[in-house]
């Protein structure tokens, strides 16, 4: 099979996997990356001879073949190697279904083949990678092992969880009972903050156990990441409540993963998101957001995932989470540029205040000659930045609807929103309008939005125009700019600004109305 000559190669460079391989009458199922998966993920190529088993699995999975619902969402398998292998299925719609082994996407069904049965084996192509070789014990075993040499030759370790398991050793049951469990009593997704996100937060008596549970999921819920961002839409899971021996889901407060990609590069950065619809115990309503790092550590009971923030909590300021966000440098240095102004803003507004932040993205989109007169100009950035903060309002994507309407910090200017059609990217996209009905190009698109003390910050991929009267005026300062650039008819004509208006403009300056005239008589 010409889509699978990247792992037969993988498979002859070692004595065991390629003896499985060569004999029918073992009754295994194999799960083959296609070549394009060694194309996108070069550092494959490289496996080891017990990473290459765990693809190996010791019994005939024939649940995926049936083509039916199971009765349980997912299945649980041992590799040939004692590893833990979780395989999951979605219904995207009614009869028609997604296979997940660990990571790793079935694509079988994409390619009319089932199961590609050899004597007694069973084949099937995944054409995402599985993830990290299983560790053979619990997350608990995971986070308070000691012996550094079990995590030679593996790709992770847990030298950067030190915190959490000082944290667990004074929650005893939750350590034994939820990170310790056997996966036949049931299985969860843990997201495991690493030391520096323990680092960020400076009352450590907020976090408690109802904290922890807040990094867990619901029993039977194994999630790894590109079943996450696979889900058909159903992507909110609940976390996990735990009180007089009973472990049941809490609908509370929910954890979802997101992805947010760089359009210009295409990669994109996973989130898991800890949402809060209403205030629940010390949890604020509102999102947190917490990176990645370490992603599809499958354990025996369940998987794990090593995360640089503490879920459910809010310990910073909106300041401290543009800093601490690289996509939002420019941002910061435009708030530098004002000084203390923008910021008392987010501060002092007497309540909750939300925030659109245009990352660097949106900035990159401003034409040169206006971001040159933006830096010069304070007082006009100011305007710019002031109409992307809306006071006393904490507006998450799920509660804006069509008909929401907000003020600015300086109520002079209202934003209209618009709902996306279906989440691109697993985000729910909003559109905020700074004059209702204007055109897409004078809308910034949400895609993240996270609790801070100040009250929420939504990542934006445009920046609003400051207005000061109408489009005319707005047009009189881009044509001054044009005039800068000695390119005033290409200028113009993008801004589709009409020139006679501008030169019957009382606004006009007159050095502008000579060159405006000089091209009207041509």
């Amino acid at each position: 099979m010409a889509d699978l000559q990247q792992w037969r190669m993988l498979c002859d460079r070692y004595q065991v996997s390629r003896a499985y391989m060569e004999d029918s009458n073992a009754r295994v199922s194999v799960f083959a990356p296609v070549n394009d998966v060694f194309l996108y993920n070069p550092d494959l190529r490289a496996m080891d001879q017990k990473e290459t088993l765990s693809h190996i699995i010791d019994t005939q999975v024939v649940e995926i073949s049936e083509g039916k619902r199971w009765e349980k969402q997912t299945l649980i398998r041992s590799t040939i190697n004692s590893g833990y292998v979780y395989i999951t299925q979605f219904e995207n719609n009614p009869g028609n279904f997604s296979y997940f082994v660990n990571a790793g996407r079935l694509c079988n069904h994409e390619a009319n083949q089932w199961g590609i049965i050899s004597g007694e084996q069973y084949l099937y192509k995944i054409c995402t990678p599985m993830g990290h070789r299983p560790y053979m014990g619990t997350a608990l075993s995971f986070i308070r092992d000691d012996d550094n040499t079990i995590f030679v030759d593996r790709q992770y370790d847990n030298r950067d969880i030190t915190e959490l398991r000082d944290v667990l050793n004074r929650v005893p049951d939750i350590a034994l009972v939820i990170f310790g469990s056997s996966a036949w009593n049931g299985f969860h997704t843990f997201f495991l903050p690493s030391n520096k996100a323990f680092a960020k937060v400076i009352d450590r008596n907020r976090i408690d156990r109802e904290v922890l549970l807040a990094h867990v999921t619901g029993m039977n819920r194994v999630l790894f990441t590109w079943p996450w961002l696979y889900d058909g839409g159903v992507h909110f899971y609940p976390s996990v409540r735990f009180s007089s021996n009973i472990i049941e889901d809490n609908f509370k407060v929910k954890l979802t993963m997101r992805n947010i990609t760089d359009h210009r590069t295409g990669r994109w950065d996973l989130y898991v998101v800890s949402e809060v619809y209403e205030r629940y115990s010390h949890f604020r309503r509102g999102a947190v957001w917490a990176k990645i790092l370490v992603p599809n550590i499958p354990v025996q009971n369940g998987v794990a995932h090593v995360i640089d923030n503490v879920l459910g909590i809010v310990s910073m300021t909106i300041d401290q989470m543009l800093m601490d966000n690289y996509r939002c440098t420019t941002l910061m240095r435009y708030i530098n540029t004002i000084g203390q102004l923008v910021r008392n803003y987010f501060s002092a507004t007497g309540g909750l205040v939300t925030f659109f932040a245009p990352w660097n993205e949106a900035f990159e989109r401003i034409p040169e000659a206006i971001e040159r007169r933006l830096l010069r100009d304070r007082i006009w950035l100011e305007q710019v930045l002031k109409l992307h903060i809306v006071p006393a309002k904490e507006l998450t994507t799920d509660e804006i609807t069509n008909e929401t309407i907000v003020s600015t910090i300086d109520n002079m200017r209202h934003l209209y929103f618009i709902r996306g059609e279906w989440p691109k990217n697993n985000i729910n996209y909003t559109y905020a309008d700074l004059l209702q009905g204007s055109n897409p190009s004078d809308r910034l698109k949400i895609a993240e939005e996270s609790m801070n003390k100040w009250g929420l910050i939504a990542k934006a991929d445009e920046v609003l125009k400051s207005f000061n009267e109408d489009k005319k005026t707005f047009g009189r300062v881009d044509l001054e700019f044009a005039k800068e650039t000695e390119d005033l008819n290409t200028y113009v004509k993008d801004l589709k600004v009409n020139l006679m208006d501008l030169f019957e403009s009382k606004n006009v300056p007159p050095r502008v109305k000579d060159h405006t005239e000089t091209i009207l008589s041509k």
